[in-house]
């Protein structure tokens, strides 16, 4: 029983389009002979193979008055052959493929020689996104030799932002990023072209509370001073609370999500602010390789910041993804033109996958000349400053750690500051404080803008973390020739050289109670690590003038980048232990809701922090 169904040209475009109401094949219509004369001037003299039925269906559903849908039995038989819609997918037949998104820019210009209602628009990009779906699907069917020039096609067609936040959504798992990246790495379109560097872009989320903020925070005079222009971008915006900005510097505020039309707002902002070069510092996000695909597509060049050590992302948050992170991003890193990293234990790892890696520490935060080192008689206390983060922060054992000196160096003043970051920390910590009667010796001081007064007057600063890269409160508290007495993390570059640093086994609190008290009450030793202290960290930055590291880098780009020294004995090497890591932990370990014990055997399974011995404290959780 036949059905009928009248609309206007628009209603009839949005169900075809939008809601798929309606097939978009041109066998499943009939029009009027007057209609078909009207659009002949309008067909592009262009052989095309593909879409025709797609441009030719909605120019003349527009030019239509009316449009009738007629539902009824099947009227049309189709006999599979090897034609057209049949074929393997190879480059030669990709090319056509690539090119029928051009329909698009047709329908566009005859819209705006109508001077057209954006609605009609707004159906073309509709029209124009499925294409680019389905041309990003069929570019994962291409040999993966072919891939990058693929690519090349679909990127000449001009839609760079549409294009990319497509192929985002066609490879979505990181899998698929991963062979993504490692198809794409010879594609023309994200080759280095020699430029002269003139305008710095800075990407990341945000612009406070974090070590990655402040080192960023520290970058920008830096680069001001060589004479280069900034622009920050960011995805919010907090200015109660952020770093210090010079007023010279600009900002950009970027959606944070693809789906929000993250790739157009990035796109125009990277051109109209004239950014020639971009610094990006979100290594841990997915949407890291389609803003490089971006940038480079555009022929801006990029360089990341490894702001982690090697595997931070499965120790930090040790869930199924996390793997695949780690597992897929050294040939996402490889996509930038240099990988910073911010020590060189892992230099190896990343070379032997083809990234430009640098050794590049981050800035002092305090100078030199105009920070005062006061003596042992002028310090008291203890000190412990991070955020109250349970994966690698481990302020409880801080707290457990201070509650045992007040009782054992009675007077002793305990200060925990910093940011909440796990839900209902703060509240634990005052709770905990106040079920041991700790209020007169054990205080919480919250997010700090003193940090130098703090650190130059405390008698011993307490560093409980399970990994970091490159901490700046180390760095801070040794100009500041604070005592510290720090969990054993080997690789950091900070302690290549120890004078001034107390260094006790990972997780081993007696021994970081019995080194407290032992500065505390020997003032010989506590003045002795105080000297060492300073005198280590101004050796350490002799031998790094950023000032000169960061201008020979930028100025690279003008010349030729350093080359890579890709390793594939090194290379299979690494992914015989990735893919054994894969296999060897279960799914369901990471199970999001997982307890902590199974995370526990997981992080003792990569020999990172080992544990030494459980607090018998009924409060004490250990944390991984």
């Amino acid at each position: 029983k036949e059905k009928k169904c009248i609309l206007d040209s628009f209603l009839a475009l949005k169900y075809i389009y939008e809601r798929c109401d309606s097939g978009c094949n041109l066998i499943f219509h009939a029009f009027k002979t007057q209609i078909l004369k009207k659009i002949v001037d309008f067909i592009p003299d262009e052989y095309f193979t593909l879409s025709g039925d797609d441009f030719l269906l909605f120019i003349s559903i527009y030019q239509s008055k009316n449009y009738a849908i007629i539902h009824s039995d099947p009227i049309y038989s189709y006999r599979e052959r090897s034609d057209v819609s049949t074929y393997l997918i190879d480059i030669y037949h990709f090319r056509d493929i690539a090119k029928r998104v051009r329909i698009t820019k047709w329908i566009d210009d005859k819209l705006q020689i109508d001077n057209c209602e954006k609605k009609y628009f707004y159906i073309s990009k509709i029209m124009r996104h499925r294409l680019l779906i389905d041309t990003a699907q069929m570019l994962r069917k291409l040999p993966s030799t072919d891939q990058s020039q693929g690519f090349d096609l679909m990127v000449n067609e001009g839609y760079l932002p549409e294009t990319v936040t497509a192929m985002r959504e066609v490879y979505r798992d990181l899998e698929s990023m991963r062979l993504l990246a490692i198809n794409l790495y010879n594609a023309s379109s994200l080759c280095f072209h020699q430029k002269s560097i003139k305008t710095i872009g800075i990407l990341y989320h945000r612009y406070f509370d974090g070590g990655v903020e402040r080192v960023i925070s520290l970058q920008i005079p830096i680069f001001l001073r060589l004479g280069y222009r900034v622009v920050l971008f960011t995805e919010e915006i907090n200015k109660d609370i952020e770093y210090p900005l010079p007023t010279c510097v600009r900002r950009v505020l970027l959606p944070r999500y693809y789906e929000d039309q993250r790739a157009d707002a990035l796109a125009k902002s990277l051109q109209s602010e004239g950014i020639d070069i971009l610094l990006n510092h979100e290594y841990a996000s997915e949407n890291f390789l389609w803003d490089t695909i971006i940038t480079k597509s555009i022929n801006i060049p990029v360089i990341l910041t490894l702001h982690s050590p090697c595997w931070n992302l499965i120790l930090y948050k040790p869930y199924r993804e996390s793997l695949y992170f780690e597992y897929a991003k050294e040939f996402i890193y490889r996509t930038a033109d240099y990988l910073l990293i911010l020590n060189n234990s892992f230099k190896k790892f990343f070379n032997a996958y083809g990234c430009r890696t640098l050794f590049v520490p981050n800035p002092h935060t305090f100078d030199f000349e105009h920070t005062e080192v006061p003596t042992v008689n002028k310090r008291n206390g203890v000190l412990w400053l991070g955020r109250l983060e349970d994966s690698s922060k481990n302020w409880r054992d801080a707290l457990y750690i201070m509650e045992k000196i007040t009782k054992l160096v009675p007077g002793t003043q305990c200060y925990i500051g910093g940011s909440e970051y796990d839900p209902g920390s703060v509240s634990e910590l005052k709770e905990f404080i106040s079920q041991h009667s700790l209020e007169q010796s054990v205080h919480w001081i919250g997010r700090r803008t003193d940090v130098k007064q703090l650190l130059q007057h405390c008698r011993v600063f307490l560093m409980t973390s399970s990994f970091e890269a490159f901490p700046m409160s180390l760095t801070e508290a040794k100009i500041c020739g604070a005592p510290v007495i720090i969990y054993d993390i080997p690789y950091l570059e900070m302690l290549q050289d120890p004078k001034g640093v107390i260094i006790v086994p990972q997780r081993d609190t007696d021994a970081m109670i019995e080194q407290s008290i032992r500065v505390l009450q020997d003032n010989a030793y506590c003045e002795q690590l105080i000297r060492e202290s300073r005198q280590s960290v101004e050796i350490f930055y002799k031998k790094y003038d950023l000032y000169v590291i960061w201008k020979n880098i930028f100025d690279s780009f003008n010349k030729n980048l350093i080359q890579t020294h890709e390793d594939k004995d090194l290379q299979q090497c690494f992914d015989l232990l990735l893919n054994a890591t894969k296999r060897i932990v279960p799914a369901p370990f990471y199970n999001i809701n997982w307890p902590k014990w199974k995370r526990l055997l997981f992080i003792v399974f990569f020999d990172r922090c080992l544990l030494k011995k459980k607090v018998k404290e009924k409060f004490y959780k250990y944390p991984m």
